[in-house]
């Protein structure tokens, strides 16, 4: 497995680290479905990338139709999105400034940074080391970003 993912503290978070499965992919773009579904005004989400490879064409399309068919994601708060790759946080700053969501977005270079961010624009309360401590103790330690 490269993708996992959870709620926990009405932070939805989603951690990415090497090449990744169809299979992977298939879960993951569920999981965010499913996110668009349930959230609450004012919640929040967290993707780390972390030493992983850019989602193929087909991956990108099945992620893009997902965030389209949910409507609920206005309710969304924030995106932070986490990667150590400069390439990766350059090509979706790039994105940004050409596409509307209906949720603010940010690229980070540092989880804590990111989960910073996401507790100042969240409309509900976030418990930042309760997630990060949830994403330690579910993603193997060879995977885990070190800060």
């Amino acid at each position: 497995m490269s993708i996992w993912f959870n709620v926990t503290s009405s932070c939805s978070w989603s951690y990415h680290h090497g090449p990744r499965s169809e299979d992977d992919w298939s879960g993951y773009v569920e999981f965010v479905r499913e996110t668009g579904k349930t959230v609450g005004d004012g919640g929040v989400a967290l993707t780390i990338a972390f030493k992983t490879t850019t989602p193929s064409a087909l991956q990108r399309r099945s992620l893009s139709d997902a965030f389209l068919n949910e409507r609920r994601f206005s309710r969304l708060a924030g995106h932070a999105f986490v990667t150590d790759s400069a390439r990766i946080r350059g090509v979706i700053t790039a994105v940004n400034w050409v596409t509307k969501k209906p949720f603010r977005e940010e690229v980070f270079s540092s989880p804590k940074n990111a989960l910073k961010w996401l507790s100042e624009v969240s409309a509900q309360p976030i418990d930042t080391e309760r997630v990060w401590n949830e994403i330690v103790r579910t993603v193997p330690e060879e995977a885990l970003w070190v800060e």
